[in-house]
């Protein structure tokens, strides 16, 4: 299951830079959670954000290589700071969706 989750994560951030519009553009009622996974693919500590949640937001800090669970709505963007400070470069939202865990 590990293997296709980083898989899935790949592919997911391959396609997945996004602009701050398409963050926007989260519905107003959102899907029930999906369990995801993200995999820090550089060699820099990364910060991800999930935000538009019914229950607020979060921070997570990932080191190179980490892998990072998490659930939340498949319409929920995850933002990926790359920079050492987080006002130096825009996020990378990457689609929820995009990294659903196969389970099946």
């Amino acid at each position: 299951m590990q293997d296709s989750a980083i898989e899935t994560n790949r592919n997911a951030v391959a396609g997945a830079p996004q602009s701050e519009e398409a963050m926007q553009q989260v519905p107003a009622v959102l899907s029930p959670p999906v369990l995801c996974c993200y995999v820090n693919p550089s060699k820099r500590i990364q910060v991800v954000r999930l935000s538009h949640l019914s229950e607020g937001e979060w921070e997570h800090i990932l080191f190179p290589a980490q892998q990072f669970m998490f659930e939340a709505p498949p319409e929920a963007m995850l933002e990926v700071y790359k920079s050492p400070t987080l006002s130096v470069t825009p996020p990378e939202y990457i689609p929820c969706h995009g990294l659903r865990v196969q389970t099946d």
